[in-house]
């Protein structure tokens, strides 16, 4: 393995995270991976890796990071200034940049005078970061405690190594295609969930009408929303059995408060699921800062599916420009199961 940054600096919570353990729910154990898996996917193709090789996950505040081999790295996500300090030099995300040894890479948040509604950016480098593999993944799983390193979140002094050859690709790429940022106004589409019909319309009304703001206690587990309560959640409905809950299910505690579960969700939970977002707009969901208001509509299966096929098209047409043919097919083929 070769010694590639040092963390100087961890900032808020930066985390390695790739794709996650989808198929490790039965044992309990959570998903994880990347909040916005599209833009992770993003930054490794801008570099030639495999969209889900493993990348750090920062959020809100970023990490400083001393740079010990000279290396290409990408950048996607939120633009929360990420800045090659030894040359002033912006680092603006969609793009694949070098950095020569004893370049500090800092996160400097976003623009003077703009509030960023975008929590989360991807720092991807050539080959991979090398971390052990757990249950078939690199992802932190903070809750457990494993994955990653050591399943936590960056520390000062951690050394970050590479998997494979750090010089990689020649830098200057760029993503030609959307991302999850580009319509941060536009309603998260949801279809209804498992209990949804126990609280008649009532409910279903109030979850879109309702003008919600993520709060500050939301996590990589879920967004916690703020807002008008809503009303008639009688006590005998706030809590149910147990049942499997998945990424994107929108639980209603017995406070009328919404919960909406994102990459390190139980694999069970006690409270009511009103609906579940589309897998098409979870990279959006995944993105959302505490502060940043949200809105919901409704929709049916195959308009659902008819989005997500429409978005795997333009990513791998986009990737296609760059010599990559990665297919999401499995994506489309889990929503219409």
């Amino acid at each position: 393995m070769t010694p590639l940054l040092e963390v100087m600096a961890p900032g808020l919570l930066s985390t390695i995270q790739d794709m996650g353990r989808p198929d490790a729910a039965p044992l309990g154990v959570p998903r994880s991976g990347a909040s916005d898996p599209w833009s992770l996917a993003i930054a490794n193709l801008l570099l030639g890796n495999e969209r889900d090789a493993a990348a750090l996950e920062v959020t809100v505040a970023g990490p400083e990071l001393l740079v010990l081999t000279p290396c290409t790295v990408a950048v996607s996500g939120a633009d929360l200034g990420a800045t090659d300090g030894l040359e002033d030099r912006a680092l603006t995300p969609g793009g694949s940049y070098r950095l020569r040894a004893g370049s500090t890479l800092l996160f400097r948040g976003a623009p003077a005078g703009v509030v960023s509604m975008s929590a989360r950016s991807y720092l991807a480098v050539a080959g991979g970061f090398e971390v052990p593999m757990v249950l078939g993944s690199a992802s932190t799983c903070l809750a457990g405690g494993f994955g990653g390193l050591e399943g936590r979140a960056l520390r000062t002094g951690d050394r970050l190594a590479v998997r494979g050859v750090p010089d990689g690709p020649v830098a200057g790429a760029r993503w030609s295609g959307a991302t999850p940022m580009d319509t941060p106004d536009a309603p998260i589409r949801l279809l209804p969930g498992p209990h949804t019909a126990i609280f008649g319309s009532t409910v279903r009304d109030r979850l879109v009408t309702g003008r919600w703001t993520v709060g500050a206690e939301s996590d990589r587990m879920g967004l916690r929303l703020e807002g008008q309560p809503i009303p008639s959640v009688d006590a005998d409905k706030g809590t149910i059995v147990s049942i499997p809950v998945t990424w994107g299910a929108i639980q209603l505690p017995p406070g009328g408060h919404p919960i909406v579960l994102l990459a390190d969700h139980q694999t069970v939970g006690g409270y009511p699921v009103v609906a579940v977002v589309c897998t098409a707009d979870l990279g959006r969901l995944g993105q959302l800062a505490p502060g940043a208001s949200v809105r919901f509509a409704w929709t049916d299966h195959e308009t659902a599916v008819a989005a997500l096929r429409s978005q795997v098209r333009a990513f791998d047409g986009a990737a296609m420009l760059l010599r990559r043919t990665d297919s999401w097919d499995r994506l489309v083929e889990a929503a219409e199961g």
